[in-house]
């Protein structure tokens, strides 16, 4: 007979090894294991297996078995929620090896899958500022901070946006960077471009976490607004009468929107002729401001300027632009100044025959700034020659002598002349030329026979013309030693004088 005509096989199949087939952590609906058995087995079906939920909604079934021999793919429906999905062989029924021997060692537990379908939240958002201002521009001057309530993948960056308010160009995202797994951090460049927008709404979109889940948007409305708008200087107005003689005036100040922090340390004040003028408060506010000014003594003229914005800003803490701001001026006369009272030409008599002084008479004393003469101008109108003047004074009095020019000898050539008082070369009160009362004008008096600022040799009568009567009045005065008719200076009135009062003889100026 033969040997080897029985094979026994009494040993029974048993379960190897369970693995995962997807990755642990997952979010996927549906995940898989491998079986694998001692030896190859038959009858395996989804009741060979049981899930086990660790608190994942939505009934996790198993969705399909496949697999020949030894090795088995069994594959599960994940569910909802969050939890964990375990694989557990605990039935012998219908599984056997190719001897008709069970299954056993049964209950096999097979690794566990993290299960995550719940959308990241962003549990929190901060903003580095509620306001952003002057003081933010530049690279990463404004910042939004978003905390999530689980970790995070770090290689996805949710996206910051803006969906209602539009704070363009003003913000420009820069870059954005993960302070941690559950943090993330969005930077934006700020441009000072001098706008204002209130009550901006942040959306958060597109983070994802570890397995894959996209968050939900997230919303914030009305989290900070935008002002980089400067106020400015609208205007700088007197706020008393002028001119003015007082001790103190007041300016009104106007600026284009509120602010604060204005002092006297703002303001420079410019002025001609005071001394010891001083800015003394600054009050009101925060869109009109009244500043006090000490006029100081002397006169002349006061403006108040805004000079610089130290300290001053707006509640956003943007300062005062557009500056400096110059502002109206005061005529301020303290005391009043001299006017021309009177006015004697030569001698004090109607004569225009030979005019050697000029006596102007102010109403007050007078100060000048240099030598008197350079007070005073004399002009011929016929020519525009001028005459060289020197200048005794006398209380309130000056009188002009002639030393060049158009002169004959001493007196004055014929013609009509120009008188002009020059106001910038006095001191003290100055001196009012049109007698407007304000300092600062000329005073210019043009010849005529009415006013008799002439010279023509022989008019004795300061007609203006030479007649009859003024040459019988020369005959009396030939060969004496009249000064009026000695056209030569050389003390007596004889032929050459006539000669000069002939050519003259029925002529005018």
């Amino acid at each position: 007979m033969s040997a080897d005509l029985i094979d026994l096989d009494t040993q029974n199949p048993i379960v190897l090894l369970i693995t995962r087939d997807d990755p642990n952590s997952t979010g996927l609906p549906e995940v898989g294991w491998t079986v694998t058995f001692s030896e190859p087995v038959a009858g395996v079906t989804a009741g060979t297996f049981t899930l086990f939920n660790g608190g994942l909604s939505g009934s996790p079934a198993i969705t399909s078995v496949t697999g020949v021999g030894t090795t088995w793919t069994v594959k599960a429906g994940t569910g909802g929620g969050e939890g964990t999905l375990s694989l557990y062989v605990n039935s012998t029924s219908g599984v056997t090896d190719g001897a008709g021997n069970p299954l056993a060692g049964l209950p096999v537990i097979g690794p566990a899958y993290n299960v995550d379908h719940i959308a990241p939240q962003a549990a929190k958002l901060n903003a580095n500022t509620l306001l952003v201002a002057d003081a933010n521009a530049g690279m990463n001057g404004f910042q939004i901070t978003i905390q999530y309530n689980e970790p995070m993948n770090q290689s996805v960056n949710p996206t910051v946006s803006f969906p209602i308010e539009n704070p363009a160009p003003s913000l420009t995202f820069a870059s954005g960077q993960w302070l941690d797994a559950k943090t993330f951090r969005a930077n934006f460049a700020v441009s000072d471009l001098g706008v204002e927008l209130s009550d901006i709404d942040v959306r958060v979109t597109g983070g994802s976490d570890v397995v894959g889940n996209v968050q939900s948007s997230f919303q914030v409305g009305d989290l900070f607004d935008i002002d980089t708008l400067n106020p400015s200087v609208v205007s700088i107005k007197r706020a008393d009468a002028n001119p003015t003689s007082a001790a103190t005036v007041k300016y009104t100040v106007t600026l284009s929107q509120d602010a604060g922090g204005l002092d006297t340390g703002n303001f420079a004040l410019n002025t001609t002729g005071l001394s010891g003028a001083s800015i003394v408060t600054v009050t009101g506010g925060p869109l009109v401001y009244a500043v006090d000014v000490n006029t100081g003594s002397g006169n002349g003229t006061l403006r108040l300027d805004f000079a610089n914005s130290t300290g001053a800003a707006d509640l956003a803490g943007n300062a005062i632009t557009g500056l400096p701001f110059l502002g109206e001026s005061y005529n301020v006369i303290h005391a009043l100044p001299a006017k021309v009272a009177g006015l004697v030409v030569g001698d004090g008599t109607a004569q225009r025959s030979t005019v050697t002084s000029i006596k102007v008479t102010f109403d007050s004393a007078v100060t000048f700034t240099g030598s008197p003469a350079s007070a005073f101008t004399l002009t011929r109108i016929s020519d525009g020659a001028s005459v060289a003047l020197a200048a005794a004074v006398s209380g309130n009095e000056v009188t002009l002598s002639f030393t060049g020019g158009a002169v004959n000898g001493k007196s004055l050539a014929d013609g009509r002349y120009t008188l002009g008082v020059l106001a910038s070369q006095f001191a003290g009160g100055g001196f009012d030329g049109n007698g407007d009362g304000t300092p600062g004008d000329d005073y210019t008096l043009v010849g005529n026979p009415t006013n008799k600022l002439f010279r023509l040799f022989g008019d004795v009568d300061g007609s203006g013309q030479v007649t009859s009567s003024d040459f019988l009045a020369f005959r009396l005065a030939f060969l004496s030693s009249s000064a009026i008719f000695d056209f030569n200076g050389n003390g007596t009135v004889d032929s050459s004088d006539f000669l000069q009062f002939r050519l003259r003889f029925l002529q005018s100026v």
